[in-house]
């Protein structure tokens, strides 16, 4: 069973939240023992368990438990994987890179997430022994955490491209998606489609979509230049995707760390089912707004679009409309909650169809 799945149980995050490995907790919730069970043991029955002196005083109350708040985000933000040997499925631990018993430290700058072979190199003291010092595992952990961070836009770019004249994305909210690109590096003009769409007059002296005479057309692309503007925007689609830091966060959808995973300022990419509807009986130019809706359980991702940025006339009439599945890349703008509800209130910067295989992580190393 990986860890992903496991730490979906409370009773296994309270125990590995106290100095517990992932492996040996797992054991003993097979075995019955939860908190309330181990906490009423001595420390002799504790340690026939194999439990440290570490484990043992966090189980008595003598040594505070790490936030669940921290717990969930150390762990979220390295793929549940050690970020020594970035091993899958090994059994890990959180490892306090300044010793507790000196530090008393259980901030998230001070864990990091090792496997029970690292962990141990980072015990050793031998002078034959490969050690992790301190300086080795803070940049063990920063150099892990921004290659995961990177990991979902990758593969992300690797499944959005224009294939066989086909087009995934169904909607791009050209001037917000336009302006993060370029924040990322993207320069228009040096853009394959740039110069076509110059000298059809479909782009500004910036390299935004200049196309006022479409807008009493019921979307941007209700123009016989269509193909070429499509595939001028998917060059910018494609780019910030490829240099962006989205997370995809569609198979992590429980309350119980959703808030802890996600925050405002946030770019995910969010799969699954969605329900769209009109804000507006508009039909036509500027100003068609629409809300797109993702609710699971009590969690709920909510964002206003203008149907006039969809990208076809079928994404405007049929695939943006009622319910659908469909990919969102999202912003987050707010994180509420309200009578044990959840809603997180976005802006949607791109919708897309036909993305296989991105709800869960099971396409990399990360869960």
């Amino acid at each position: 069973m990986k860890l992903a799945k496991q730490s979906r149980s409370k009773s296994f995050e309270s125990l590995t939240s106290r100095n517990i490995d992932s492996n040996r907790a797992q054991k003993l919730l097979d075995e019955g023992l939860n908190l309330s069970k181990l906490s009423q043991m001595n420390r002799a029955a504790l340690r026939e368990l194999g439990l440290d002196s570490a484990a043992i005083d966090s189980i008595h109350g003598h040594r505070p438990r790490i936030p669940p708040q921290t717990f969930q985000s150390v762990l979220y933000k390295s793929r549940w994987t050690c970020c020594i040997c970035r091993t899958p499925d090994k059994e890990i631990i959180l490892h306090h890179i300044d010793e507790w018993s000196k530090s008393r430290d259980h901030s998230e700058p001070n864990l990091v997430v090792l496997c029970l072979q690292c962990h141990g190199k980072a015990h050793s003291k031998h002078e034959l022994s490969i050690n992790l010092g301190r300086e080795e595992l803070i940049s063990a952990k920063a150099a892990w955490e921004s290659e995961v961070r990177g990991s979902d836009a990758r593969v992300l770019a690797a499944h959005s491209g224009v294939k066989d004249h086909s087009y995934v994305w169904y909607y791009v909210n050209h001037q917000r998606l336009f302006a993060a690109a370029r924040n990322a590096g993207f320069n228009p003009k040096k853009a394959p489609h740039y110069q076509a769409m110059k000298t059809l007059g479909l782009v500004d002296s910036r390299g935004n979509l200049s196309i006022g005479h479409m807008n009493n057309e019921p979307h941007a692309y209700a123009h016989g230049d269509c193909i070429t503007q499509t595939r001028y925007v998917h060059e910018a689609v494609e780019y910030y995707v490829s240099n962006a830091s989205i997370d995809n966060i569609s198979d992590f959808l429980d309350k119980s760390s959703i808030a802890y995973r996600v925050r405002e300022g946030d770019t995910i990419f969010l799969q699954g089912a969605f329900t769209f509807r009109n804000n507006t009986t508009r039909r036509e130019g500027l100003g068609q707004e629409r809300e797109l809706c993702r609710r699971v359980g009590d969690i709920e991702f909510t964002a206003t679009f203008d149907a006039w940025d969809c990208t076809s006339t079928s994404a405007w009439a049929v695939w943006l409309r009622g319910r659908q599945n469909a990919g969102a890349i999202l912003k987050v703008r707010s994180v509420e909650e309200r009578h044990e509800k959840v809603t997180f209130k976005c802006t949607a910067l791109a919708v897309a169809f036909g993305l296989r295989n991105l709800k869960s992580r099971n396409y990399g190393h990360f869960g």
